[in-house]
Protein backbone atom coordinates (compact mmCIF):
# COMPACT_ATOMS: atom_id res chain seq x y z
CA UNK A 1 0.00 0.00 0.00
CA UNK A 2 2.78 2.76 0.86
CA UNK A 3 4.52 1.68 -2.11
CA UNK A 4 1.28 2.34 -3.99
CA UNK A 5 0.98 5.71 -2.19
CA UNK A 6 4.73 6.97 -3.29
CA UNK A 7 4.41 5.83 -6.99
CA UNK A 8 1.20 7.72 -6.81
CA UNK A 9 2.70 11.03 -5.75
CA UNK A 10 6.04 10.23 -7.97
CA UNK A 11 3.59 10.35 -10.80
CA UNK A 12 1.61 13.27 -9.33
CA UNK A 13 5.17 15.00 -9.35
CA UNK A 14 6.14 14.19 -12.35
CA UNK A 15 2.78 15.95 -14.26
CA UNK A 16 2.96 18.78 -12.47
CA UNK A 17 7.07 18.98 -13.37
CA UNK A 18 5.72 19.04 -16.92
CA UNK A 19 3.16 21.33 -16.88
CA UNK A 20 5.07 23.66 -15.05
CA UNK A 21 8.15 23.25 -18.47
CA UNK A 22 5.19 23.63 -20.44
CA UNK A 23 4.05 26.90 -19.70
CA UNK A 24 7.01 28.43 -19.07
CA UNK A 25 7.88 27.36 -22.53
CA UNK A 26 4.87 29.15 -23.67
CA UNK A 27 5.25 32.05 -21.20
CA UNK A 28 8.85 32.80 -23.12
CA UNK A 29 7.30 31.74 -26.51
CA UNK A 30 4.21 34.57 -26.33
CA UNK A 31 5.82 37.26 -24.17
CA UNK A 32 8.89 36.98 -26.07
CA UNK A 33 7.46 39.97 -29.14
CA UNK A 34 6.24 42.53 -26.33
CA UNK A 35 9.25 42.16 -24.45
CA UNK A 36 11.19 42.72 -27.55
CA UNK A 37 9.73 45.70 -29.08
CA UNK A 38 9.39 47.26 -25.50
CA UNK A 39 13.18 47.03 -25.13
CA UNK A 40 13.93 48.64 -29.00
CA UNK A 41 11.69 51.36 -28.07
CA UNK A 42 13.78 52.06 -25.50
CA UNK A 43 17.28 52.43 -27.54
CA UNK A 44 15.80 53.61 -30.86
CA UNK A 45 17.21 57.25 -30.61
CA UNK A 46 16.96 60.32 -32.92
CA UNK A 47 18.68 63.47 -33.49
CA UNK A 48 17.48 66.35 -32.22
CA UNK A 49 19.38 70.00 -32.30
CA UNK A 50 22.45 68.22 -32.16
CA UNK A 51 21.52 65.65 -29.95
CA UNK A 52 20.46 62.14 -29.12
CA UNK A 53 17.29 61.80 -27.66
CA UNK A 54 14.66 59.21 -27.09
CA UNK A 55 12.07 58.77 -29.93
CA UNK A 56 9.47 57.94 -27.60
CA UNK A 57 9.89 60.82 -25.67
CA UNK A 58 12.20 63.82 -27.00
CA UNK A 59 13.03 65.25 -23.58
CA UNK A 60 15.28 62.13 -22.67
CA UNK A 61 18.82 62.37 -23.61
CA UNK A 62 20.06 59.29 -24.68
CA UNK A 63 22.79 56.50 -23.75
CA UNK A 64 22.36 57.35 -20.14
CA UNK A 65 22.64 54.47 -17.44
CA UNK A 66 19.77 52.68 -17.94
CA UNK A 67 19.56 52.95 -21.55
CA UNK A 68 23.46 51.65 -21.48
CA UNK A 69 21.95 48.36 -19.42
CA UNK A 70 19.19 47.74 -21.65
CA UNK A 71 20.84 47.66 -24.68
CA UNK A 72 23.09 45.14 -22.56
CA UNK A 73 19.75 43.09 -21.83
CA UNK A 74 18.50 43.33 -25.47
CA UNK A 75 22.89 41.71 -26.82
CA UNK A 76 23.01 39.15 -24.51
CA UNK A 77 19.24 37.98 -23.98
CA UNK A 78 16.54 39.20 -26.48
CA UNK A 79 18.64 38.77 -29.91
CA UNK A 80 20.37 35.25 -29.24
CA UNK A 81 17.23 33.83 -27.83
CA UNK A 82 16.20 33.37 -31.50
CA UNK A 83 19.36 31.49 -32.15
CA UNK A 84 19.41 28.96 -29.38
CA UNK A 85 15.81 27.98 -29.69
CA UNK A 86 16.96 27.32 -32.93
CA UNK A 87 20.04 24.79 -31.84
CA UNK A 88 19.16 23.42 -28.26
CA UNK A 89 15.97 21.61 -28.34
CA UNK A 90 17.58 19.06 -30.52
CA UNK A 91 20.42 18.91 -27.75
CA UNK A 92 17.69 18.87 -24.60
CA UNK A 93 16.03 15.86 -26.11
CA UNK A 94 18.96 13.79 -26.83
CA UNK A 95 19.96 14.71 -22.88
CA UNK A 96 23.36 16.66 -23.62
CA UNK A 97 21.90 19.29 -21.57
CA UNK A 98 18.83 19.10 -18.97
CA UNK A 99 15.90 21.06 -18.24
CA UNK A 100 16.53 23.52 -16.35
CA UNK A 101 19.83 24.47 -17.97
CA UNK A 102 18.11 25.13 -20.82
CA UNK A 103 15.59 27.73 -19.23
CA UNK A 104 18.32 29.33 -17.74
CA UNK A 105 20.70 29.54 -20.15
CA UNK A 106 16.83 30.87 -22.15
CA UNK A 107 16.84 33.42 -19.40
CA UNK A 108 20.50 34.57 -18.92
CA UNK A 109 23.02 33.55 -21.21
CA UNK A 110 22.12 32.18 -24.37
CA UNK A 111 25.58 33.50 -25.89
CA UNK A 112 27.33 31.42 -23.52
CA UNK A 113 25.15 28.29 -24.13
CA UNK A 114 25.38 28.65 -27.76
CA UNK A 115 29.15 28.72 -27.65
CA UNK A 116 28.97 25.51 -25.32
CA UNK A 117 27.10 24.06 -27.97
CA UNK A 118 28.74 24.72 -30.43
CA UNK A 119 32.40 23.07 -28.52
CA UNK A 120 30.35 20.27 -27.81
CA UNK A 121 28.74 19.67 -31.20
CA UNK A 122 32.05 20.71 -33.54
CA UNK A 123 34.74 19.91 -31.49
CA UNK A 124 36.07 16.24 -32.36
CA UNK A 125 35.71 14.09 -29.11
CA UNK A 126 39.31 11.66 -28.92
CA UNK A 127 41.06 10.16 -26.14
CA UNK A 128 44.38 11.01 -28.85
CA UNK A 129 45.39 7.42 -28.78
CA UNK A 130 45.67 5.85 -32.12
CA UNK A 131 43.26 3.19 -32.62
CA UNK A 132 40.64 4.33 -29.86
CA UNK A 133 37.15 4.79 -30.93
CA UNK A 134 34.85 6.89 -29.08
CA UNK A 135 31.59 6.37 -28.34
CA UNK A 136 29.42 8.76 -29.99
CA UNK A 137 25.43 7.91 -30.22
CA UNK A 138 24.60 6.74 -26.61
CA UNK A 139 21.06 5.53 -25.69
CA UNK A 140 19.22 8.06 -24.00
CA UNK A 141 15.32 8.38 -22.85
CA UNK A 142 14.55 11.76 -22.78
CA UNK A 143 12.86 13.20 -19.34
CA UNK A 144 8.76 13.64 -19.63
CA UNK A 145 9.89 17.68 -19.08
CA UNK A 146 12.25 17.40 -22.11
CA UNK A 147 9.62 15.53 -24.20
CA UNK A 148 7.07 18.31 -23.69
CA UNK A 149 8.92 21.15 -24.25
CA UNK A 150 10.70 19.81 -27.60
CA UNK A 151 6.76 18.86 -28.46
CA UNK A 152 6.02 22.67 -28.07
CA UNK A 153 9.38 23.85 -30.32
CA UNK A 154 9.70 21.14 -32.73
CA UNK A 155 6.05 19.16 -32.68
CA UNK A 156 4.51 20.70 -35.80
CA UNK A 157 7.07 20.64 -37.81
CA UNK A 158 9.54 18.56 -39.82
CA UNK A 159 13.30 17.60 -38.46
CA UNK A 160 15.59 19.54 -40.37
CA UNK A 161 19.31 19.40 -40.42
CA UNK A 162 22.15 20.91 -41.61
CA UNK A 163 26.22 19.60 -42.43
CA UNK A 164 28.66 21.47 -40.83
CA UNK A 165 32.13 20.47 -40.99
CA UNK A 166 30.88 16.97 -41.36
CA UNK A 167 28.66 17.02 -38.61
CA UNK A 168 24.71 16.92 -39.21
CA UNK A 169 23.06 19.46 -36.44
CA UNK A 170 19.50 19.58 -35.98
CA UNK A 171 17.47 22.88 -36.41
CA UNK A 172 14.29 23.65 -34.55
CA UNK A 173 11.57 25.68 -36.71
CA UNK A 174 10.59 27.58 -33.91
CA UNK A 175 13.63 28.94 -33.41
CA UNK A 176 13.94 30.18 -37.16
CA UNK A 177 10.22 31.52 -36.81
CA UNK A 178 11.19 33.18 -33.66
CA UNK A 179 14.21 35.07 -36.21
CA UNK A 180 12.01 36.03 -38.43
CA UNK A 181 9.54 37.68 -36.04
CA UNK A 182 12.84 39.39 -34.56
CA UNK A 183 13.37 40.89 -37.98
CA UNK A 184 10.07 42.16 -38.20
CA UNK A 185 9.96 43.83 -34.95
CA UNK A 186 13.71 45.48 -35.59
CA UNK A 187 11.86 46.79 -39.03
CA UNK A 188 8.52 48.19 -36.79
CA UNK A 189 10.76 49.90 -34.55
CA UNK A 190 13.65 51.34 -36.21
CA UNK A 191 12.25 51.96 -40.17
CA UNK A 192 9.67 54.86 -39.88
CA UNK A 193 9.31 55.44 -43.32
CA UNK A 194 6.04 53.98 -44.44
CA UNK A 195 7.67 53.65 -48.49
CA UNK A 196 10.17 51.46 -46.87
CA UNK A 197 8.19 49.41 -44.99
CA UNK A 198 5.57 48.51 -47.82
CA UNK A 199 9.15 47.49 -49.78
Amino acid sequence: MQRRSNTKWIKLGQKLSTKTASGMMFAMLFSYQSIASSLFSLIYCVDYENTKVLFLDGNIECYQLWQIATISVVSVCVIPFSFYIMVAPAKLVSGMISVPYFFASCLCAPPLSLLAYIKMTLLPCSSGRPGHRTKTHTTHKPSMEALAVYKILQGPYREYGISVFGRSIMLCWSGMLLGRRLLLILCHTFIHDIVLRVS
